[in-house]
């Protein structure tokens, strides 16, 4: 079933979000996510668009895209799974030092620490459908999402997820376009834009507030995009390659700004880059990722310490590190 088929007055869970590329995309930036419930509130004169309740707010879509939402109606959705018996058993993958800790008998990194970790890969090895899967977008077919304790699997709103393009609302203001998050949580307009102002100098965005996204240049709309995707968030982000659109010298300028700025905000991250110097200069940890199945087959720690120094990617430490990730990357090609 479609929510296009949705009766007036009825609710319904989204499913299924079709489309491709861009449009697919728009459809997931306009809160229809896997999971999230719908309401149909009425249709147009002539039938086409319809208005929908979702996440709190009115949503108008027309009827060509509401086709290619599937959705489950509200007294069809079936009860959450029981969880299996979560006992131990061997990682698959890599964790810190190159294997899984079990809190009880091992040290983990203290509560409170920040890491930054770069996903690297050829291409069509999983990255995207990686991050898709933890953020919530889409449900693994095995394995689960655990965020502090708490499995995550399949919910959206937990770990916030940016991608290449800012996608900033360009009939928005900036304070607007970042406070958005905050409305969808359930924040008044006033207190949703009362909190995110806040963040605005700290971000390097003072002065912007009223502005709207054309009026600024591509780093400044990266900032605001990682503002919005910071309130979007609980303690971790997702960063799909936030600095590729950027030319070089706006790049440098931002890897400055984002060490930064995640120095204070205390936001662990995971970053898909395909710039090795980036990958380096950035992370605390990097991963790779072979091809299908996709497999993390290598983990390089960056032991230079935070904040990076100025000249640290004209350093041989800096060489040996990249030359590591090279013969990792080598490996899987």
């Amino acid at each position: 079933m479609t929510l296009k088929e949705l009766q007036i007055g009825k609710s319904a869970v989204v499913d299924t979000v079709g489309g491709t590329g861009a449009l697919r995309q728009h459809f997931l930036d306009m809160g229809l996510v896997p999971g999230a419930q719908v309401t149909l509130i009425k249709l147009a004169p002539m039938g086409d668009p319809m208005e929908l309740r979702i996440h709190g707010y009115e949503l108008t879509l027309r009827l060509d895209d509401a086709a290619q939402i599937g959705i489950i109606p509200t007294e069809k959705v079936p009860a959450a799974p029981a969880l299996v018996d979560d006992k131990m058993v061997d990682h698959p993958g890599l964790g810190e030092g190159g294997k899984y800790h079990i809190k009880k008998g091992e040290h983990p990194l203290p509560d409170g620490t920040t890491l930054t970790f770069a996903l690297a890969g050829n291409q069509n090895c999983g990255k995207t459908t990686l991050f898709n899967c933890i953020s919530g977008i889409d449900r693994p077919d095995s394995g689960r999402v655990v965020l502090g304790g708490q499995d995550i699997t399949g919910q959206p709103g937990h770990i916030s997820y940016m991608l290449q393009k800012d996608l900033l609302l360009p009939y928005k203001k900036i304070i607007d376009n970042v406070s958005l998050p905050l409305l969808l949580s359930g924040k008044s307009k006033k207190e949703a834009r009362t909190e995110a102002g806040s963040h605005f100098a700290q971000f390097g965005l003072e002065g912007t507030q009223q502005q709207y996204p054309a009026e600024l240049s591509g780093g400044m709309r990266q900032r605001a995009a990682l503002l919005r995707t910071y309130l979007a968030g609980d303690r971790v982000a997702l960063l799909d390659e936030p600095f590729s659109a950027l030319d070089t010298i706006t790049k440098s300028a931002m890897h400055r700004w984002y060490l930064s700025v995640m120095e204070e905000i205390k936001l662990s991250t995971i970053f898909i880059t395909h710039d090795i110097d980036e990958a380096v200069l950035l992370s605390d940890r990097i991963l790779i990722l072979s091809g299908r199945p996709g497999k993390i087959t290598h983990q390089i720690t960056v032991a230079e310490p935070k904040p990076r120094r100025r000249d640290f990617n004209l350093t041989p430490e800096f060489l040996d590190y990249k030359k590591q990730v090279i013969d990792a990357l080598g490996v899987v090609l």
